[in-house]
């Protein structure tokens, strides 16, 4: 992508003028533009919360955070090899937080949680346009969420 920009652009421009406060004299940067991607959402949140981890808990008896941290442990971990010795080196596990998922990765993630708990746990998570308010208050008064 190209841009016609004058250097008295760059230095006048909210933006682009505080970039330029920033840059050194003499420095050579890269300057790298991406499509900003939202957030996971508050709604997709609570859903996940209220709902899927609600589920996921009364099933199998854990505490919302234990809950959380297993499916994310399930569908949000990845390994990194390291070394700190020199030696041999050894896999550690890390997880994604879900406060770094775009919406779009964030339904992704859900769906692996929904499908695991059909088909390991014989538990239909309902989708948010299947929630009723019947539905949720069992799950509030059940599961204090």
């Amino acid at each position: 992508m190209n841009f016609k920009l004058t250097l008295k652009d760059l230095q006048t421009t909210g933006p682009l003028k505080r970039l330029m406060d920033y840059m050194k004299e003499g420095k050579t940067y890269i300057l790298e533009i991406k499509a900003a991607k939202d957030k996971r959402s508050l709604s997709q949140n609570e859903y996940y919360f209220a709902v899927v981890v609600a589920l996921f808990c009364q099933s199998t008896g854990y505490s919302k955070e234990e809950g959380h941290q297993f499916l994310k442990g399930m569908f949000l971990s990845y390994s990194k090899e390291v070394n700190f010795t020199g030696e041999v080196p050894h896999s550690q596990k890390f997880m994604k937080s879900t406060t770094e998922l775009d919406t779009a990765e964030f339904e992704g993630y859900l769906e692996k949680c929904r499908l695991f708990m059909w088909h390991e746990l014989n538990i239909h998570v309902p989708l948010p346009n299947e929630l009723t308010e019947e539905i949720l208050l069992t799950l509030k008064n059940v599961y204090d969420y």
